[in-house]
């Protein structure tokens, strides 16, 4: 069975990692019913598989996925200098993330 955690839970662990993030229980939720990954509404909480989300939310395997034809090393290099910079990612012939 895949581990399954509140949203508040997820939303802490952005929050650990960015003190300013503009992540909260809302967006993590909406994501959630928008790209299929597994959840259940309880009477107190949202329950999310915690795997299924965080491989949602990998852009890198989310490209590796869905854009078999586009050239990899493009891709890679692309997003790791946007992450080191904190920029938008910029992707060539895939637009802004």
């Amino acid at each position: 069975m895949n581990k399954l955690v509140t949203s508040g839970y997820i939303a802490k662990l952005f929050k650990q990692a960015d003190k300013n993030t503009i992540i909260r229980r809302p967006n993590l939720r909406r994501f959630a019913e928008q790209n299929d990954v597994e959840y259940y509404v309880h009477d107190t909480a949202w329950l999310i598989n915690f795997d299924d989300f965080m491989s949602k939310i990998d852009i890198r395997e989310h490209i590796r996925n869905n854009f078999k034809n586009a050239d990899m090393n493009d891709i890679e290099n692309s997003i790791n200098s946007s992450i080191k910079s904190n920029d938008e990612i910029i992707l060539p012939g895939l637009g802004v993330f």
